[in-house]
């Protein structure tokens, strides 16, 4: 499988994103302002909306590996943009090149992954993941060094050369012309609607789990607080949690093993929600071994619930428009991340407990519509 393993290298060096640590002081030091970074983010949020299905439509039709690769070059491009930016409308520009260049890729590399290996999906998904997290480390270490020695514009030339080699890597992927898999013949009828009802609830699925990531990234830290650690420990707590999740692989292997996907995803939700709820109530120093944990299990269902969707577009013969499907399905997850963007002040005023609240009543959704969901096709699942 040379693809996977161009997709591993691929993985390592997108994640190289050295200046993420001082993402706000990039800009702030060269002229924006606290509230038009956020405007920023939301603008990168909603052009990845709005660019999620063409881009899956161009990458169905002109093939997955023209589509990685022009998403890899706009990449580049957004990182040269961020390295010279010095006006609003510099960084405009480079939110809007960086929103196309994710778009391109998110329905498309997961299309891609699924065809490569379509029955060890869940796993080399992860095991590409770990790469991305491998990096995010080896970055996040050298961080201090790179920005003390060269500073800002240090840590950003470093992961625009980076991003160069991630692109020069895309171009040894190699188009895979048998993407088409074995039609069985189907019991009843499907329609286009019984479909999209199908994929529409697959994606609010993933939304309630992007909603937990969130809550992971933004009031963590809050959290430590409430235990009553100093917020200077908080990267650790990351770089903990980012090497628990290399065993996802592992996990999600053993898992396979001892049930369908439909009961991973039930069981490693239930779990979540626990962990969600207990969170929010607790402000003891058993809270920290959660925390570490829990980044793993909302990774293991967001990659699952991927899984049990491309299976649902197998067992519904919608092979030629997987890339398409995949994008207007994570138009969901953008629409979420705006959403939650724009209110994560107000949820932070309200309560920051009351964000693990609404995080764990994603997952008991999730929960729920494993146990009660009706299964289309019993045996893909």
């Amino acid at each position: 499988m040379k693809n996977i393993k161009v997709m591993k290298i691929i993985s390592l060096f997108n994640g190289l994103v050295f200046f993420a640590p001082v993402a706000l002081l990039v800009r702030t030091q060269r002229g924006i302002t606290t509230s038009e970074f956020f405007i920023l983010q939301a603008i990168l949020s909603v052009g990845i909306f709005l660019f999620e299905i063409p881009s899956g439509y161009m990458a169905d039709r002109i093939g997955y590996r023209k589509t990685l690769i022009i998403s890899q070059v706009f990449l580049f491009l957004a990182r040269v943009l961020l390295w010279i930016a010095n006006h609003f409308v510099w960084f405009l520009l480079e939110a809007v090149v960086e929103a196309v260049a994710f778009s391109l890729s998110s329905g498309t590399l997961e299309a891609a992954i699924y065809c490569e290996t379509p029955q060890q999906y869940g796993e080399e998904t992860a095991k590409i993941s770990n790469y991305g997290t491998i990096s995010f480390i080896i970055s996040t270490l050298l961080y201090s060094p790179i920005f003390l020695w060269f500073g800002l514009d240090g840590l950003l030339i470093a992961t625009v050369i980076s991003s160069f080699f991630g692109m020069v890597t895309i171009f040894f992927l190699q188009e895979k012309k048998d993407c088409k898999f074995v039609r069985k013949k189907v019991d009843k009828k499907v329609t286009n609607k019984k479909f999209l009802v199908n994929i529409g609830i697959m994606s609010i699925l993933k939304s309630a789990c992007s909603v937990g990531f969130f809550v992971v990234n933004f009031f963590y830290v809050v959290k430590l607080q409430q235990v009553g650690i100093n917020v200077a420990w908080m990267s650790t707590i990351i770089m903990t949690y980012s090497l628990v999740q290399i065993f996802v692989p592992k996990c999600i292997k053993i898992a396979k093993k001892k049930g369908t996907i439909r009961q991973i995803i039930f069981f490693v939700s239930f779990i979540t929600t626990s962990i969600f709820f207990y969170l929010a109530i607790s402000t003891g120093f058993l809270n920290l071994f959660f925390m570490v944990l829990l980044p793993m299990f909302l990774m293991m269902i967001d990659i699952e619930l991927s899984e049990l969707e491309n299976k649902y577009i197998d067992s519904f013969q919608q092979e030629e428009n997987r890339a398409t499907i995949l994008s207007l399905s994570s138009m969901g997850q953008n629409i979420m991340d705006v959403v939650f963007l724009l209110g994560a002040n107000f949820f932070s005023v309200l309560s920051v407990n009351s964000s693990f609240y609404i995080a764990g009543f994603g997952s008991f959704i999730i929960v729920l519509s494993m146990m009660f969901y009706k299964k289309y096709n019993e045996k893909c699942i």
